[in-house]
């Protein structure tokens, strides 16, 4: 599945986070419990970087998108992490648009950004190409960067987030992570999934 392609046409993809595993077999196992996706969770895990590498290229051979959420806003984790061949980043508690920018400025090539070209290594299944410019747009195309939402000033200011050219599309949902983060942020921590928090309950609204 090309992920960013699939939900740019509207389409549902499912996924699931990877905290524990460093081993490339979590690949197959996903695919074959029906996972579109799979993000290993470098804020509260303790991946590496060759761990990436090595999960990343078994998701390319397989149609696995890899992802990868990052510790924090940083150029270095972002940059180096698509490199290593993830097939997107989210960056936690990101709170305003100029933050939303930065995310997009690090992970996409010039003219939609300024990310440092690497045209042979894991993002390129290894493979060698003499189109430059052909490998710099798909990466514009494909690689996802996703804005995760977990504050109250991040719930408030949403819709400038969303609005970011470059982006990719957020979806605050009721997760237990997300509510529970955005009611600690607020100074009323849930304690329960049963409940709907406030914070959840301002974004979730048709458009």
């Amino acid at each position: 599945m090309n992920l960013a392609r699939t939900l740019r046409e509207g389409g549902c993809a499912v996924g699931t986070m990877v905290r524990l595993t460093r081993s490339p077999a979590i690949v197959p196992l996903a695919g074959a419990a029906g996972f579109d996706f799979i993000m290993l969770d470098f804020e509260h895990g303790d991946h590496g970087l060759q761990t990436l590498a090595d999960v990343a290229v078994a998701g390319q051979a397989a149609g696995l998108a890899v992802l990868v959420r990052v510790p924090e806003l940083s150029r270095g984790w972002v940059s180096r992490c698509l490199d290593a061949g993830a097939a997107g980043v989210m960056v936690p508690m990101i709170e305003s648009a100029e933050q939303a920018r930065r995310i997009v400025d690090w992970s996409k090539y010039p003219p939609l950004g300024g990310r440092g070209l690497s045209s042979f290594g894991p993002n390129t299944g290894y493979r060698a190409t003499n189109d430059v410019a052909e490998l710099m747009a798909q990466a514009n195309r494909d690689v996802l960067a996703i804005a995760q939402i977990e504050t109250v000033p991040g719930v408030e200011a949403c819709e400038q987030i969303a609005a970011v050219e470059g982006s990719s599309p957020i979806a605050v949902s009721e997760c237990t992570p997300l509510g529970m983060k955005c009611s600690v942020s607020s100074g009323v921590p849930t304690t329960t999934s049963s409940s709907r928090d406030p914070a959840v309950s301002s974004v979730d609204r048709p458009t």
